[in-house]
């Protein structure tokens, strides 16, 4: 199923048209957004949190992009991403 929230996902927006991401970027769309979106952690997030509050560097499975990390993460999103990567896990 198409993920509802892929024209408004601020990861896509971030790092969709990053020339040294587009690769990856294709792949990590197919597979979340167009396939798997209930396996994306954005998605779950996004039932929870306005999409502008989901950082732009959280990637579909929990982890800032590479080379970033989380330290501005709202801490409030944290939690709730530590929640849901606990349940599956």
């Amino acid at each position: 199923m198409v993920c509802p929230y892929i024209q408004d996902c601020v990861f896509l927006k971030a790092n969709e048209n990053k020339e040294e991401l587009k690769t990856p970027m294709k792949g990590l769309k197919q597979k979340y957004c167009e396939q798997h979106n209930e396996e994306c952690n954005i998605y779950k997030l996004a039932q929870e949190f306005e999409m502008n509050k989901i950082p732009s560097n959280l990637m579909p499975n929990g982890m800032p992009l590479t080379g970033t990390n989380d330290n501005s993460w709202d801490a409030e999103v944290k939690d709730k991403l530590r929640e849901i990567m606990n349940k599956r896990g």
